[in-house]
């Protein structure tokens, strides 16, 4: 056992909101993996796998736990127009009389000819006719040159103010997350893919279909018009590119089911972080998460890396072997007594310390 079961004051108390998101967490994680497992294969489909029923009821599944608010939630799709998003929006179009109204969100990044961009909502607007069609809002770049880390930090400022925002990632994009973690060298606890459900400033986004292969995707889509972005065919432009144009498509080659192993070692991931969250919450008195991490007083011997990581991952920062365990080092070197410090993390993520507390922001 990697956990010492030696009791003490517990280091923090995580508030119910905290709590209530890592069980609807959990709760989604084991359903998407088990309800869309017959899905992530290319195969002939039958009645009981068939897309046009499945993948709408995967979205109001998805859905269903926080539609029980009044007011109902302000709900954002974030479309760019392509084959996953498009998907997402044609369900959500099908029952949408039993869901709240919905608006629809594009982003100009400023990197492709105006061209692309009209064509994108061309798209949009095709799909959605005759019916009506949803709130649609387009947001321009403020800056072409944006990098990605910034695009992202800008696209979720501006979904922010919605309570709920659905995207359209799907398998290929979880597997493609998992290869880089592995050659980023992340912790095992971090070695999952891209969840269905995340909480980012104050936002919740779903992932309905991130168990859904794209070619289900394609054929639920058909004959709709979608968009395809040029530059994700581009090798040069991001590790990501090549891993999904050559990495994976060379392994599919000799390993025609990788995405379904690639499932397997996130059950085993998640099966994992379950065990261990719960050493955690026996010996700490409370589970992950929580707005402060306390250590004055404690015995710092029964600090353990494994544990203050999942902290710092939990938190949203997701720092490499080397930056985590140079402030790992510098945790255990603080006695309790010490002056003010503060380390950097990473990707906007530090960790600072102060009068017995330590904390990511």
């Amino acid at each position: 056992m990697f956990l010492k079961t030696k009791a003490w004051t517990p280091p923090w108390t995580p508030s119910p909101s905290t709590i209530q998101h890592c069980a609807t967490t959990l709760h989604c994680r084991r359903h998407y993996i088990s309800s869309t497992r017959l899905l992530s294969s290319s195969s002939s489909h039958n009645d009981h796998n068939d897309p046009t029923t499945h993948l709408p009821t995967l979205l109001t599944n998805s859905l269903s736990p926080y539609l029980q608010t009044s007011p109902p939630p302000r709900i954002a799709l974030s479309c760019s127009g392509g084959v996953d998003s498009l998907s997402l929006l044609k369900a959500y179009l099908s029952v949408s009389p039993s869901l709240p109204p919905l608006t629809v969100v594009h982003f100009n990044h400023l990197t492709r000819p105006p061209s692309s961009h009209s064509h994108d909502l061309h798209c949009i607007t095709l799909l959605t006719s005759p019916s009506p069609l949803p709130t649609l809002l387009t947001h321009t770049s403020p800056h072409p040159t944006f990098t990605p880390t910034l695009s992202s930090s800008w696209r979720k400022s501006v979904l922010s103010s919605y309570d709920l925002v659905l995207t359209g990632h799907h398998l290929s994009d979880s597997v493609e997350s998992q290869i880089l973690k592995l050659g980023r060298g992340v912790s095992i606890l971090n070695l999952h893919g891209i969840k269905p459900v995340s909480f980012i400033n104050g936002t919740t986004y779903l992932r309905p279909f991130i168990n859904v292969s794209k070619d289900i995707l394609r054929e639920y889509l058909k004959p709709d018009v979608y968009s395809e972005d040029e530059s994700n065919g581009d090798e040069r432009k991001g590790k990501r590119n090549w891993v999904r144009n050559r990495l994976l498509k060379d392994w599919r080659a000799v390993e025609h089911d990788i995405e379904r192993k690639f499932g397997n070692l996130e059950e085993e991931v998640e099966e994992f972080r379950e065990f261990f969250d719960k050493e955690v919450e026996g010996r700490y008195g409370g589970k992950v998460g929580g707005e402060g991490f306390k250590v004055d007083g404690c015995d710092y011997g029964l600090i353990d890396k494994l544990t203050f990581r999942r902290y710092v991952e939990e938190k949203g920062a997701k720092p490499s072997r080397d930056i985590f365990n140079k402030v790992w080092s510098k945790v255990k070197q603080t006695d309790g007594k010490g002056k003010k410090w503060t380390m950097d993390l990473g990707r906007n993520f530090k960790v600072e310390y102060e009068k017995g507390h330590l904390r990511v922001m």
